[in-house]
């Protein structure tokens, strides 16, 4: 059974830190977006923040966070883990497209492809609000999976993690023209199998670049968070840039 998008992630909750390995995820992404803050940078919104690790990374880098996200249940471990780093963190339970905030962000962060759970009607949605909360001299940084450099077999590993307890295995299925994110949690202690699926929608550079284009905002493309050249082909993820066009 395919699954909406926030009770999937409701359903990974309990699992997910272990998963990316939270504590080393951490050191990483205070590493990797460093260099996106600009001196004059504040305040910071991270649009898809499960359980936080990029929030706290930008607060631990000296920026107000407010963080947002539609799973309940990550929510509550967003909450915990930003109480165990010492982080005073706002976070807001919404769908990416109802956004409701009064104030403008400098710098706007969507990571970890959670834009491939939008369809491109949200997301033309989502493209307009963000515009309107940008500053001025702000950026918007938005990592996805660069699905042109993925082979469609029918099912596609993306990694695993295993201990002596559990093993869970992403990977997406390929079905026609759609694709499906598929989670398998294997419980070794229980000997218990669990699956659970959501639809992703495979966002390109092409779709990216037009829609910000129809929002008047700058925008670079490259192929990591190092900022290494974007390839169309052979890239792992497609990271964009946007910014307001200048005026001159």
């Amino acid at each position: 059974m395919i699954l909406s998008n926030n009770i999937f992630y409701d359903q990974l909750s309990s699992n997910y830190d272990l998963m990316i390995n939270f504590e080393n995820s951490l050191k990483s992404k205070i590493e990797n977006l460093k260099k996106f803050i600009e001196p004059n940078f504040k305040t910071a919104l991270d649009l898809g923040c499960g359980t936080g690790v990029d929030s706290i990374a930008l607060s631990q880098l000296g920026l107000k966070i407010t963080a947002v996200d539609n799973s309940e249940e990550m929510l509550k471990i967003a909450k915990d883990n930003f109480e165990k780093h010492n982080c005073e963190i706002d976070f807001i339970k919404s769908d990416l497209t109802k956004i409701n905030s009064n104030y403008k962000f400098d710098l706007i962060i969507s990571l970890g492809n959670t834009l491939a759970n939008l369809s491109l009607k949200e997301l033309e949605i989502l493209f307009f609000h963000l515009k309107q909360l940008l500053n001025e001299n702000g950026k918007i940084l938005i990592q996805i999976i660069n699905f042109s450099s993925i082979p469609k077999s029918e099912d596609y590993i993306l990694n695993k993690f295993e201990n002596d307890e559990i093993l869970i295995v992403r990977k997406y299925q390929f079905i026609n023209n759609e694709i499906n994110f598929v989670i398998d949690i294997f419980d070794k202690i229980k000997n218990r199998q669990k699956e659970i699926v959501t639809k992703l929608f495979p966002h390109n550079s092409e779709k990216i670049s037009y829609l910000a284009n129809q929002n008047n905002l700058q925008i670079e493309l490259f192929g990591n968070l190092k900022m290494e050249k974007f390839n169309l082909d052979i890239s792992k993820d497609l990271v964009i840039i946007l910014s307001n066009k200048s005026t001159d």
